[in-house]
């Protein structure tokens, strides 16, 4: 019954650090470029290590935010201050979690 119960919690160990290496080996975006257009605003996302493009979604909410997620990567946090102001763009908002990293 012990080694079972030691095999379980061996498992569970191994599990939650398999969960940390792979969340401190996401890819970090450094840099967002807006573009703007006379049609629109054109968001270029720059990171080191590269992005599958199938992990990157975008969306329009009713309210006027604009949000861009990536899964399995994080956005520094030093991106807002690096965007200069565009009258399109009123705030920039970060939220990374253990799953993806949102620019809105």
């Amino acid at each position: 019954m012990n080694y079972m119960r030691s095999l379980k919690y061996k498992a569970i160990v191994s599990l939650a650090l398999l969960t940390v290496i792979r969340a401190s080996n996401s890819p970090d975006i450094t840099d967002v470029f807006v573009d703007p257009f006379t049609n629109g605003l054109l968001f270029t996302l720059y990171s080191e290590e590269k992005i599958d493009i199938d992990n990157v979604s975008s969306w329009m909410s009713p309210h006027g935010w604009y949000y861009i997620t990536v899964n399995g990567a994080t956005f520094s946090l030093d991106i807002p201050g690096k965007i200069p102001a565009l009258v399109q763009v009123k705030d920039i908002v970060i939220k990374n979690n253990h799953e993806s990293g949102q620019l809105a």
